[in-house]
């Protein structure tokens, strides 16, 4: 029997690619029974994805599909078939929540409908996760993970100014997607256990995705000023990757206290002292800030800083970054 907080679910995985796979994949490792459902003989369209083991395909050796099929179990339907709808009912019926990533109306078409599914059991939720929704005039639009993530305005963000913009190095905004979609199953499935009604949830991909967009899409909304690509330059100084001797370090400064606790390290008291003690003084001598640290840390072994800086997490973080 699995264990877990979420032990006591049980799960209907219908889902075919990354968001959807990844929200039961969340389920199943906090315990829940998750049952995946794949298509006869080819199986999950995950399965045919790289990267594969030792680089030759197969329907075993999809790295992707494993990372996202962990503490699964796994049946094998063709839901075009009638014979297959009867026997996915009783699953239904068990069922407290359904994961699917069908273009919107092809689960309708499969009679598998949210209202089709509240008739064999009430108590249901439902998340349905596609690239713009349920509705909508981009409701049939087609997309991959770079066109989903342009959309949301984050490879706006991505890269140096004035140079052409850059793709995430993963499918932030799948993994996106599938988060609000693991998040809101639970929401929805407690409320159920209070008023006894199940629930449709309708997730966007792109929408999701404009999450990672962060404050910048406020200052948009609110005070009309369009975000541009700055590189490495955030907002917080310093927040960078400085190299050293044998690699690269994370170096990221924050609020007052961080500051006090991350600077000492340098044996440079005047980083604790005014302009430079406060975020807006640093953010005005940007350039010196960089400049320094990276003078410091070019001679010096990653190893050793972030030795010193294992007692600091949550003060000033000092990562390995290569």
């Amino acid at each position: 029997m699995s264990s877990g907080l979420l032990s006591h679910l049980k799960v209907l995985d219908l889902s075919q690619y990354v968001a959807g796979s990844y929200a039961t994949r969340l389920m199943a490792g906090f315990g829940a029974k998750v049952i995946k459902v794949e298509q006869p003989e080819v199986g999950s369209a995950l399965r045919h994805r790289g990267p594969f083991y030792q680089n030759q395909p197969g329907l075993e050796r999809s790295l992707l599909f494993h990372w996202l099929s962990g503490d699964k179990q796994s049946v094998t339907l063709n839901l075009e078939q009638a014979r297959s709808l009867e026997l996915l009912q009783p699953l239904i019926a068990e069922a407290d929540i359904l994961v699917e990533d069908f273009a919107p109306g092809v689960i309708e078409q499969l009679n598998l409908g949210y209202k089709a599914l509240q008739q064999i059991n009430p108590r249901l939720v439902m998340v349905s996760i596609s690239n713009f929704g349920q509705s909508g005039p981009r409701k049939h639009w087609k997309a991959t993970e770079i066109v989903l993530y342009a959309m949301s305005g984050g490879m706006s963000l991505s890269g140096d100014q004035g140079r052409p913009p850059l793709n995430t190095g993963t499918l932030i905004s799948q993994y996106t997607a599938g988060m609000h979609a693991y998040l809101a199953a639970l929401l929805a499935y407690h409320r159920c256990q209070q008023d006894g009604q199940g629930e449709w949830i309708d997730v966007s991909i792109q929408e999701s995705a404009l999450e990672n967009v962060e404050v910048k899409l406020a200052e948009a909304l609110q005070l009309n000023q369009a975000a541009s690509r700055n590189g490495d330059q955030h907002i917080l100084v310093p927040w960078e990757c400085c190299p050293a001797q044998d690699g690269y370090v994370a170096v990221v400064g924050g609020p007052m206290r961080q500051w006090q606790s991350g600077a000492t390290m340098f044996n440079q008291p005047d980083l604790l002292q005014p302009p430079l003690n406060t975020i807006t003084g640093r953010i005005a001598h940007r350039h010196e800030i960089q400049s320094r640290l990276r003078a410091l840390l070019a001679t010096q072994l990653k190893e050793r800083f972030i030795i010193r800086a294992s007692g600091r997490i949550g003060l000033w973080l000092l990562g390995d970054t290569g």
